[in-house]
């Protein structure tokens, strides 16, 4: 039986034959098992892939002293939350990643371009938030090891092709993937893990290539069907248009607020705001300025945009904060 290779696969076969960096092969590898043909004819061929695969692996953990596994899927965490950026080949998710960020991502009309995660840093007003660009999630094989970095991110997006042919398909394929590894996909979850092992994450939904004829009725369609359980963009990175919108979203999804310091006598620092979680406290906040702050605490002042706060209120330390409060700490 003919094997009947694909170009994803030759393409991947050829830069695996290229690369020198023992990582480098391994993401290639994994590319080539899942875009070569599921047949007989192919058997062989991918039990060998499996062993090259296997003992790529080996050399990386004694590279590493053994201790412990590699993982091309650790990305340390900056900025005030982690996104992952999620989808099948040729969603657009590296298009977008790089017109949020500075990362240096690879744009480019094949699959798989992206073969390992890329972060990036998305600035919104006066924080940063990472976003990291992911392999793609394909039906065929999708890397384990991928899916539990996802899991503990803060949230995601899933990017979906609105010139695709079928972008509801598209759509489905990511949930139904994730899901198999216990990864639901959701607006705004009630908790993060639930005792069956699920990870529920909150997920914008981003329909990519928006200046492409046809685009704003597959747009329309894929808010019909979802609206009740995502929120959805469209977008253009060939003019910007939602980009701005995406930026606002992502950082609503991290439920996080802007705190600001103020030295008695000076004005507040709205450079480097500290941000916390919904629902934090002046305690909280004197925690993170420094960990014997909250013990020394005598008391605080506040400036806030609520209605029900004057400027240069003395509050408590279980004073609830809200974004934009600007805090004045006495020890």
């Amino acid at each position: 039986m003919s094997a009947n290779l694909s170009p994803e696969y030759l393409k991947a076969e050829e830069s695996y034959k290229a690369a020198k960096d023992p990582a480098e092969k391994l993401r290639y590898l994994e590319m080539m098992l899942t875009a070569i043909p599921k047949h007989k004819g192919t058997d062989k061929m991918q039990a060998d892939i499996k062993r090259r695969i296997a003992k790529t692996k080996e050399l990386l953990e004694k590279k590493s002293g053994g201790a412990k596994r590699y993982n091309p899927f650790k990305v340390e965490r900056e900025g005030v939350g982690q996104i992952a950026i999620v989808g099948v080949p040729n969603s657009g998710k590296s298009a977008l990643v790089g017109n949020l960020t500075n990362a240096k991502c690879t744009v480019a009309d094949y699959p798989f371009t992206t073969t390992k995660p890329i972060p990036g840093m998305m600035a919104f007003e006066n924080v940063q938030i990472q976003l990291v660009d992911l392999p793609p999630v394909s039906a065929e094989y999708t890397e384990p090891i991928m899916v539990g970095m996802i899991r503990n991110t803060d949230g995601a997006i899933l990017v979906f092709d609105l010139q695709s042919d079928d972008p509801l398909g598209d759509i489905e394929v990511v949930r139904e993937v994730l899901g198999k590894h216990k990864v639901e996909l959701s607006r705004n979850p009630a908790e993060k893990f639930t005792p069956d092992g699920v990870a529920h994450l909150k997920t914008l939904l981003v329909g990519s290539k928006l200046d492409v004829g046809g685009a704003q009725e597959n747009l329309d369609l894929v808010k019909e069907l979802y609206e009740k359980e995502f929120t959805i963009l469209g977008t253009s990175t060939e003019d910007g248009v939602g980009l701005d919108d995406i930026r606002e979203k992502v950082f609503n999804m991290l439920n996080i607020i802007r705190v600001y310091t103020k030295t008695p006598g000076k004005e507040p620092d709205f450079t480097d705001p500290v941000s916390l979680k919904i629902g934090a406290t002046v305690k909280d906040f004197a925690s993170n300025i420094h960990k014997d702050f909250a013990k020394e605490l005598k008391f605080a002042k506040i400036w806030s945009k609520s209605e029900s706060k004057f400027d240069g209120q003395k509050v408590n330390r279980d004073e609830s904060l809200i974004d934009g409060d600007v805090i004045e700490l006495h020890i």
